[in-house]
């Protein structure tokens, strides 16, 4: 399962950062990207089950209401990526009593806007799947 992860967000191995990607990784379920997969797993059923089923406002049953909540989703799954992984990897250091080396800015924002994109593939499918029993927003985003 780890490898899957790994593998979705490295996309394939075109965005994996060496020794970044490898402190991500971690054996076992101490994966950081574990972590990372689970809570946006986690947020984008959660929210299109509640623009669905829990809000179903026929005001907001258009598709840019649904964009915003796409967006919304994906925003916070970016944010979260971001802190997760800086915070975890920071924690592992301290730790093992080792040195946190600085892997500067471009390792967690290439992560995190890959998190962000898998999101928002996540919320249309999800979106798709429970979409037809909703008594408002049906046919939102189309």
């Amino acid at each position: 399962m780890n490898d899957f992860i790994a593998s979705l967000f490295e996309l394939w191995g075109n965005a994996q950062f060496g020794d970044f990607s490898n402190d991500m990784f971690q054996e076992g379920e101490g994966s950081f990207y574990l972590q990372i997969f689970l809570i946006m797993v986690i947020l984008t059923i959660v929210v299109p089950v509640l623009y669905y089923y829990v809000i179903d406002n026929a005001r907001l049953n258009r598709w840019y209401y649904w964009l915003l909540f796409n967006f919304g989703t994906a925003i916070v799954n970016f944010i979260f990526s971001w802190v997760c992984s800086s915070e975890s990897i920071a924690n592992y250091y301290y730790q093992e009593q080792l040195e946190c080396p600085s892997y500067g800015v471009v390792p967690y924002f290439t992560l995190s806007l890959i998190v962000a994109m898998w999101s928002m593939i996540f919320f249309f499918v999800v979106s798709l799947i429970i979409k037809w029993k909703s008594k408002n927003s049906c046919y939102s985003p189309f």
